[in-house]
Parts: C-alpha cells; sequence; structure tokens
C-alpha cells in the first residue's frame, strides 16, 4: 500500500501548480487544515513533469520521518501496473510534503531531493518563509495525528486520491533496549509497520509514549485547534486534540498511561478531572470514577463537563430521576452550550416527559455548521487511480466504478431531494431527539403535544383579530409555518419565532396586546405557551417529510403482499427507504430495505449503516428480547455482521484506505465476544472463494485478540 502502484496520483498542467494553489489558500484554512500533500518531480526523455496525491497518517514529527515516507515511494516503485497505461519510463528527482499546522495556521514543507538532501521549513498565511522551530514540529505532528484519528472515516473531510496510512506504528519490546532498525525510540515512520495494537506483553506502542508526550505538552495550546460544530467555543476538555487523545485511548486501550499523563496535568489544570473520570468508565472502574465526579464536584459544583459526564452515567444505570438534576446543572452552568441542552432533552425523553422535552429542544442554541478546510486545485492534465491487486471482492470493485447518474434518473425525484440527509451539526442532533420522541408516542401524538406547548397559527389570528402588533408578528412568522402537513393531520401549523434562538430560555415571550372582546378566551391560552423556533418549526416539517416516505412505502409493500404481487424497488431506491427507516428508528424494517439494496449491488454506505446497526443497537435489542432470539437469529446476524465488515475493509483497500477507526472498533467487539480464532474461521468459511481476503484482513486487524 506504500508503493505507488497502489497510490493514485494527479498529473499537472504545469510543474509545480498544486503547490502554488496551496499556498494561496493557506488564509482560508481556519480549523485542521485538509489532508497532507504529498508532491513528486519525475523526469523522463520528455522533461519534467509534476503529480501529486493526499495522504493522511504520515508521521511528520521530524524531517527524517518524512524523508523515510518519501523515500519509500521513491524506491519502491509499482512493477505489476503501468503508469497511465503505458510503462513506467520517469524517475524522481525530488519530494515535497506539505502539512498543515493547526495550531499556528502555518503549512510545513519538506522537500527531499534524490539522490540526497532535505529541506524543511513553514509558510505562513502571507506566504513567507520561516524556519522550523523545535515547538513547530511537535505541532505540525499532533496536527496530523488529529486529522488522521478524527477523520479517516469522514468523507465529507477526505478527497479523491487521498491516501490513508497508519498513524500508530507498534515496535516489539526489544526496540526499547537500543535494537531498533531505525535507532530513535521516540519517532518512527508510521507507514513501514503495519500493527495497530499490541500482540501480547511483549510488545510496546513507543510511538504511542511520544503521542501522550506530545499531547501533555501541547494540552494548554488545546483550544487552537478548534472543535467540532456541536462546541461553540473550544475549551481546555473540549477540542480536536482532546477528541484525538479519547480516540487514542479507545483504539490502544493504553488507559494507564493515558491516566498518568492527565493526571500530572490536574496540577495546573483542574478541568480535567471530567478526563479522569472519562478515562476510569473505559477501564471499568465504575467505582473509581464515580468517586473521581463526587471530589470533583465538591472542589467546583459548576463544572458542566463533570456533570454532564455524571447525568450521562446515571443515563446509562437507568437513573433518570438523578440524571435530570444533573443535566439541569449542567445547563445552568454553560447555557450557550448545545450539547449540554440535548443531553437534558434525552432526560426527558427516557422520564417520558415529552412537552418539557419539546421545550427543551426549542430552547437549544444553535450552531452553523462549519465546513471542513479544503482548497481547489487546478484541474490536473490526468488523473490515475490505481487498482489494488489484493483483497478483492468483484462485486466491490464493480460497484465501485458504477455511473449513478442512469440509476437517479429512474426513479422518484422526491427521494433524492429529501432534506433530512443534509443537516449537520446541531441540527441533525436535534432532529435525531425529535425521531426519538416521534418513535416513542407517534406523529399524531407528537402534534398534539406540540399545539399544546407552542403558540399555534390559528390562535394568533383568533387571539389578534383586529391587533396590528399581532398581525406584525403573525406576518413576520408566517413563512415558518409548516405547509406541507395536509388540513386533517390533527394540528394546525406553528407560529415561528421571530426572537434570537438563543434568547428564548424556558421564560415565556411577552404577547401581544389585544383588545378584551377578543382576548377573552385566548390570553390565559398564551400565558403558558411559547413561540416556536423558526429552525424547530423547520425540523418538523423535515420530520413529515421522512414519515411520509416511510408511511408511503410500507403501504404500498402491505397492498403488494395481500395482492400476492413482487414489491420491486432498484437498488438505490431500497438504499434511501432503509435509511429514512434507520432515521426514524424502525430498524428491522431498515435492515430489510438493505438486505435488499445489497442484494442488487454494493453499496459503502448500506453497509456502514448495518454495520452500526449489528454493533451497537442490534446488541441491546438482543439483551431486551433475549428469550425469544433463536440461535439461528443469532448466527445469522453474526453472519451478516461479519459480512459488511469485510466487505467494508476491501471496500476501503480499494479507496487506498489501510485505517478506520470505526472497523478497528467493530471488530475488535466481535473478537472480545467470539474470540479471535472464531472469527476468522468464520471469515474463511465466508469468503472460502475469494483469495487474499482473510489476509487482507487479518493485516488490517493485526494484533487485536
Amino acid at each position: 500500500m506504500t508503493t505507488l502502484d497502489a497510490i493514485p496520483e494527479f498529473l499537472e498542467t504545469t510543474v509545480g501548480e498544486s503547490i502554488t494553489a496551496r499556498t494561496n489558500a493557506l488564509a482560508t484554512f481556519k480549523e485542521l487544515g485538509p489532508p497532507d500533500l504529498v508532491h513528486l518531480t519525475k523526469v523522463d526523455h520528455r522533461g519534467d513533469s509534476g503529480t501529486y496525491h493526499y495522504v493522511i497518517g504520515v508521521d511528520v514529527s521530524s524531517a527524517a520521518s518524512v524523508a523515510v515516507h518519501l523515500n519509500q515511494l521513491t524506491y519502491s516503485l509499482g512493477e505489476e501496473q503501468l503508469w497511465f497505461g503505458k510503462p513506467q519510463t520517469w524517475k524522481i528527482t525530488q519530494g515535497l510534503l506539505c502539512s498543515f499546522n493547526a495550531f499556528t495556521k502555518c503549512d510545513v514543507r519538506i522537500i527531499v531531493k534524490i539522490p540526497g538532501g532535505v529541506e524543511s521549513y513553514f509558510v505562513d498565511p502571507r506566504g513567507e518563509r520561516h524556519s522550523m522551530t523545535d515547538q513547530v514540529w511537535l505541532e505540525t505532528y499532533m496536527s496530523a495525528m488529529i486529522r488522521s484519528l478524527l477523520f479517516a472515516d469522514d468523507d465529507t473531510f477526505l478527497t479523491h486520491g487521498c491516501l490513508k496510512l497508519r498513524p500508530l506504528p507498534l515496535k516489539k519490546k526489544n526496540a526499547v533496549n537500543g535494537s531498533s532498525d531505525d535507532g530513535d525510540s521516540s519517532k518512527m515512520d508510521a507507514t513501514s509497520l503495519p500493527n495497530m495494537i499490541p500482540d501480547s506483553d511483549d510488545d510496546v506502542y513507543l510511538g504511542g509514549d511520544f503521542f501522550l508526550e506530545t499531547f501533555e505538552r501541547l494540552f494548554g495550546i488545546g483550544p487552537l485547534s478548534g472543535a467540532c460544530s456541536e462546541i461553540q467555543v473550544p475549551t481546555l476538555v473540549n477540542n480536536y486534540l482532546v477528541d484525538a487523545f479519547m480516540a487514542f485511548m479507545r483504539i490502544t486501550r493504553l488507559y494507564d498511561r493515558g491516566l498518568e499523563i492527565v493526571r500530572r496535568l490536574q496540577s495546573d489544570y483542574p478541568e480535567v478531572v471530567s478526563l479522569i473520570a472519562r478515562i476510569q468508565l473505559l477501564m471499568d472502574e465504575e467505582v473509581e470514577a464515580v468517586k473521581t465526579m463526587v471530589k470533583g464536584l465538591e472542589e467546583n459544583g459548576r463544572d458542566a463537563d463533570l456533570l454532564s459526564l455524571q447525568a450521562e452515567f446515571l443515563l446509562s444505570k437507568n437513573r433518570e430521576d438523578m440524571a435530570l438534576g444533573c443535566a439541569t446543572r449542567a445547563v445552568n452552568s454553560a447555557p450557550s452550550e448545545s450539547k449540554l441542552w440535548t443531553e437534558l432533552v434525552q432526560v426527558y425523553i427516557r422520564q417520558k416527559d415529552w412537552e418539557n422535552a419539546l421545550l427543551t429542544l426549542n430552547s437549544c442554541p444553535m450552531f452553523t455548521y462549519h465546513e471542513h478546510d479544503q482548497h481547489r486545485m487546478p484541474t490536473p492534465a490526468k488523473s490515475h487511480y490505481p487498482l489494488p491487486l489484493d483483497g478483492i471482492l468483484k462485486d466491490v470493485y464493480e460497484a465501485s466504478q458504477v455511473d449513478q447518474t442512469e440509476e437517479h434518473a429512474q426513479i422518484d425525484p422526491k427521494l433524492l431531494k429529501l432534506p433530512a440527509p443534509n443537516l449537520r451539526a446541531t441540527f441533525a442532533k436535534v432532529y435525531e431527539h425529535l425521531t426519538a420522541i416521534v418513535h416513542e408516542i407517534g406523529w399524531d401524538q407528537l402534534l398534539e403535544v406540540r399545539s399544546r406547548v407552542f403558540v399555534m397559527d390559528e390562535e394568533y389570528k383568533r387571539g389578534g383579530r383586529g391587533d396590528k402588533t399581532s398581525d406584525k408578528l403573525n406576518n413576520q412568522s408566517g413563512s415558518a409555518s409548516i405547509a406541507a402537513i395536509p388540513p386533517d393531520s390533527a394540528a394546525p401549523s406553528v407560529a415561528g419565532s421571530t426572537t434570537a434562538v438563543g434568547s428564548a430560555g424556558l421564560t415565556a415571550p411577552e404577547t401581544s396586546h389585544a383588545n378584551a372582546s377578543s382576548t377573552s378566551v385566548a390570553a390565559p391560552q398564551f400565558r403558558h405557551k411559547r413561540l416556536c423556533e423558526r429552525w424547530l418549526d423547520n425540523l418538523f416539517m423535515v420530520l413529515y417529510e421522512d414519515l411520509k416516505v416511510y408511511t408511503v412505502w410500507r403501504a404500498e409493500m402491505l397492498y403488494s403482499q395481500s395482492e400476492n404481487r413482487p414489491f420491486e424497488k432498484h437498488a438505490l431506491e431500497w438504499e434511501i427507504l432503509g435509511l429514512v427507516a434507520f432515521r426514524l428508528r424502525h430498524y428491522n424494517e431498515a435492515v430489510d430495505a438493505f438486505m435488499h439494496s445489497l442484494s442488487a449491488r454494493f453499496s459503502a454506505r448500506v453497509c456502514w449503516k448495518l454495520l452500526q446497526y449489528y454493533s451497537d443497537v442490534y446488541p441491546e435489542q438482543e439483551k431486551q428480547l433475549a428469550p425469544q432470539v433463536s440461535k439461528t437469529v443469532a448466527r445469522v446476524a453474526e453472519e451478516r455482521e461479519i459480512d459488511v465488515l469485510v466487505r467494508l475493509v476491501s471496500f476501503n483497500h480499494r479507496c487506498y484506505s489501510v485505517f478506520s477507526v470505526k472497523l478497528i472498533e467493530a471488530y475488535r467487539k466481535l473478537v472480545d465476544r467470539d474470540g479471535l480464532v472464531k472469527i476468522q474461521n468464520r471469515i474463511r468459511a465466508i469468503f472460502y472463494d475469494d483469495k487474499g481476503v482473510l489476509e487482507l484482513v487479518n493485516e488490517v486487524f493485526q494484533g487485536i485478540h
């Protein structure tokens, strides 16, 4: 995977134009920056040419480690594949890697000249060159690690032609005693070692030690790395650096070392007590975690992160009564953070307090989704996407080359235009809670609850007839009403609010002043109702669209069954219907639709959803229905989970990826539950006709047991 026969490349029209485009875009990078850029200069009988590709997972802790990666590309030229359909006639004279430093917002450049010579510097947003320092190297290394750990599975971050390597290498314990191949126990080439998890106590994470040491040194400037869209203002414990640290903990399970690092930080940063408790929960040391939370809250009773963690823990123990107080205190401590509000909503939903759940949703502060940093590249003269030669699953590779334009033209355009898949960040989180409520009580009951807590258009008209202030408010908010809901849907549409999102709170806004004849009935109703925020009103509309599609689909399917006629859909239609059912938490129907879709053609999106279901949702369903679940059903579920996991490994391999946090976590759950030997035997039995598949899986998940 680290040779040129397995790496996509783009041929430049003018040598160096990709570097120029990246330099010009530096001022637009606001957070973590784009993936690293690798540029190769090649020489043949016609002169110089330039190619480039993207990569994440390269060790950029020093110029030497980058030189190892670039030299590997140079001296390991692919011999089994053609380059743009022709034999290779060129030689590489120079390699350059660009890696964005998310802390100081600069672009680090490492140039490796062939046959010898290394130069490194960084470019600021103004395009000026500066010499490298130890601090800049540490920040650049950690920035690359954050991008690799957090966005390896994020299609919105990655671009075409992006190679995803393993960011965490493993060496044998004898490397500690000086027998390391590279002679450096703290900085290693992440592309040369395949292991992800220690095979035994004799294996150690030297790269992990360096990651943890760097995390400790950079912790104080963690907020400079930014935070996800659900966080309004990055803090010491809510930022990308801490998110990457927790992802590292889950992958490597180096809990003791991580705990030691965080405890050392506690003397200077008391806020890390919540991180200590989180790591203890990952270690299944619940008693110690509870003691840590109690002690932390005694010292600072307004620690919102610790209160949130306590509420989350109590919910896992089905103590909603106690979780309510913690979640409420967390909201009062940090009222501007949407995450805390949605957690309070979750408590109300678990208590079946639908009115307070809707009112709390209405008070959530909403943040605009910020896109990942990307930049426009000049159109390449040619694009080269070589096919890997091992671990091939025919249906996976064929599906990746299918043009879906014709398939899109054959299905209902309304399915392609559903708004729910486009929701991001806080809006997607609120929508999840809306679907949870409607799944519990149904659409009609939801409309009834909504009419009890929010002021309706008809109430405005009835209460404000002849009043100019009421008319003005009604006209301003009329565009937010749910026009798509038919008149017989059991409730009129909601009038939107013209107030700011964060200012609504749980207090009643001012009502319009109407004359006595028209307000004798309406005024008492307004006293205990709220104005529905415009964005929440729109989410009701989105929910209605999903429910309409789902209801029509199930009605058509039942009718076909009653008529003994086959119910046929295109693969993409089954996929979209399955996604709708999954959003609405009708998981059995969603799985049925997904399996119909996969029977027609492979879809990575369907496989990811099935893996999510069998890894996260099905175990909970199995616990609730344990007596009713037969061994046959459980075996089918296990085989399906293994099947989609292996297909995703093959798909990722086709897309030049050898690292996926989601796949590692799912595979580990399987191995923890059934054992490594059993899982490998199942893979061998299911894919006995496909050569190289088991070897590919063993390589990707080597060391997990």
